[in-house]
Formats: structure tokens, sequence, C-alpha cells
């Protein structure tokens, strides 16, 4: 039926015309020059990449144009590339001397605003209220921990809290507590209970999610011993008014 249809109309799809609709890339790949202009250009459009989620942040473009330039005043475009440095990718995790690495972090402490990052990043979706995200990110500097997070981008990884002397974990601990007051805290409510899951209420005594009845030995005894006609064993009965296990008053 197709096939008559198309022959009918004398138009197939392969000859469709849908250059009113074409919207074309206008993407062209970038060469940078091995020269100081290149290595600017790429590490502007490298560190600046603008991104639309906010839980990700760059420097702006004067941020990033301040890095490059107080770089290449550090140290030499050939040492650069020597060191690694592809301008197609704006990396500045290179094979640097321990001084040459502190001069990196340096110039990167010096002109990205790692407090601003920090406020965008925490108040982004409304993870924290404005107002710790702002304490938070004023004692970033306050306590050096702009440069943790300036060695992640040199070593080309996040930054491990925990490596080091642990300067980093330690105080966002540090401002956390200064930050945040309990309202801030998630409600203190009981978590839910999974089922088979002993826990303990308020008093100590163990208890499980599914309803059950209190565990009372001397009130199983009892019970077995009414149900069965028998005698129930005397730590099982209430023997009260001087009654002696034999079921006479004693003298």
């Amino acid at each position: 039926m197709l096939a008559v249809l198309g022959s009918a109309t004398g138009c197939s799809v392969s000859e469709w015309d849908t250059s009113e609709i074409d919207r074309p890339t206008t993407t062209e790949a970038v060469t940078y020059t091995r020269d100081e202009a290149g290595i600017t250009a790429s590490l502007v459009d490298h560190l600046a990449r603008p991104t639309a989620n906010l839980n990700e942040w760059s420097p702006s473009e004067d941020q990033a144009r301040c890095v490059a330039e107080r770089l290449l005043r550090r140290i030499s475009p050939e040492r650069l590339f020597e060191a690694g440095f592809d301008p197609a990718e704006g990396s500045l995790a290179l094979e640097l001397s321990d001084e040459e690495r502190a001069a990196v972090v340096n110039v990167l402490v010096g002109c990205v605003d790692y407090d601003a990052a920090v406020l965008e990043l925490l108040s982004a979706y409304g993870k924290v209220p404005l107002r710790v995200a702002a304490c938070v990110s004023r004692g970033v500097e306050r306590l050096g921990l702009d440069r943790r997070l300036a060695e992640g981008l040199v070593e080309g990884a996040e930054p491990d809290a925990l490596a080091g002397d642990g300067q980093l974990a330690s105080g966002l601990a540090t401002l956390a507590v200064e930050c945040t007051q309990p309202e801030d805290l998630l409600p203190n409510a009981p978590l839910p209970v999974q089922p088979q899951t002993d826990i303990s209420d308020a008093s100590g005594t163990r208890r499980s999610s599914e309803t059950t009845t209190a565990d009372d030995p001397a009130e199983d005894g009892a019970e077995d011993a009414t149900t069965s006609g028998g005698t129930a064993p005397e730590d099982a009965l209430d023997l009260g008014g001087g009654r002696d296990g034999t079921g006479s008053d004693g003298p």
C-alpha cells in the first residue's frame, strides 16, 4: 500500500525538502596556538566553561584570565608544555615540581573566588538556608580551606577531605557546628522501622516492629497452668496472704 501511494504521488521519503526546519550545528573545533596566547585562551575556555547544573561551579572569565596570566608569569610556556599541558584539555593536573605545584595553588587562591563557589554550591536547590551557606563560605578562607579546594584542580581530582592532616574534613566539621542551628537540621522524628527489626524503647526494653505480647515468664506459666487444668509452678503463682505452696494455710 505504501509503495502504491509513493508511486502515485511521485515522491519518496528520501526526497523530502526539510531545509526550512533544518538547524545545522554551528559548533566548530577550536585550535589553540602553542604560545602564551594559546595557553591563555585554553585556560579561560576550560576553567570558565559554563554549566547548567547548579551542583557544579566554574569561575568567571575574568577569574580564569587572571589564573592564566599569573601562571605564565611564574611558569614559562615551554615548561608548561614539558610538564604535559594540552591546550585542547586545559587541565592544570601536570607533572610539576613541588615548588611549581605550590605556585599554581597560590595563583588559583589569589584569582578564584572560592567563597562565592561554596556559597553558590551550598545554597543551590535549597540544600541549606542561605544564612548557613554564607557562614560556611566566609569560614572557608578563614580556615585556609580554599587551598585544599585549589589543590583539587592541580591534582585533577575531587579534593580528598581526609588527605594529609585532614584539614578539609575537620574544617568543614567545625564550620558545620559554627554555622548551623537545630532548626537547620532535619526534623527529630523517629525513623521508620523495618519488619522483623528489634529495637529498644526509651526504657531499654527490647521490642519488635511487629505487634507482639510482652514476654513475661510469670504470665506465660500462669496461663499454661490455667489452660491445662494443672497446678502452676510456685514461681508462677502469686502466693500472697501467707499461703504456702500446698494450697493450705500455714500455722
